[in-house]
């Protein structure tokens, strides 16, 4: 759960993400100076740090030729436990024609499941099924004002469903990669 849970956390960045996606888009390589005509907004320092987190996670690979550094998109060799949403993200990606449709929905995803807290509470519910507040307070041992400060982004991304009585549900995502991020935080 713990390499999931950093997954989702680095990769709920947009910028981040964008970059991931440039990387996964490229016909070839991409290096700092493409990736920052793409992203004008970013500084060849931080486009250079997020480039360097990819690769640590797995995600890409990178060959110094002369002054650049290229990276290309390698999710394969990522860590076993986030190897499969890698894999379907970078597949995601290359068969998409640029368009960004889906990257929020992602986003929100990871940013629930960046959270520790939001991963227990919602692997929680994906184990147990239907709960009521009370009762995941007391297994938790939170008190109700932070579980629901947790459930709102859950609730907000889709992933949490609270009904007329009161009770949680998990909404079980019907995207690939949502399914796989949700299985590998249990």
């Amino acid at each position: 759960m713990t390499e999931m849970w950093e997954f989702c956390r680095k990769l709920s960045n947009p910028e981040r993400l964008g970059l991931f996606r440039q990387v996964c888009e490229a016909s070839d390589c991409l290096n700092v100076g493409v990736a920052q005509e793409s992203a004008p907004g970013l500084k060849q320092s931080g486009t250079s740090q997020y480039l360097g987190q990819l690769w640590k996670m797995g995600l890409i690979r990178r060959l110094r030729s002369g002054h650049y550094v290229n990276y290309y998109a390698d999710a394969e060799n990522a860590h076993a436990s986030i190897r499969d949403v890698a894999i379907a993200l970078q597949n995601r990606f290359r068969e998409e024609s640029r368009t960004q449709s889906c990257d929020e929905s992602y986003i929100q995803v990871m940013r629930v499941m960046g959270n520790a807290m939001r991963a227990r509470i919602v692997g929680k519910l994906a184990r147990e099924g239907l709960m009521t507040i009370d009762y995941i307070c007391d297994r938790m041992g939170m008190n109700a004002r932070i579980l629901n400060r947790h459930l709102k982004p859950a609730i907000d991304a889709g992933l949490v469903e609270r009904d007329a009585n009161g009770f949680l549900k998990l909404n079980r995502p019907t995207d690939l990669i949502a399914q796989l991020i949700l299985k590998g935080a249990y």
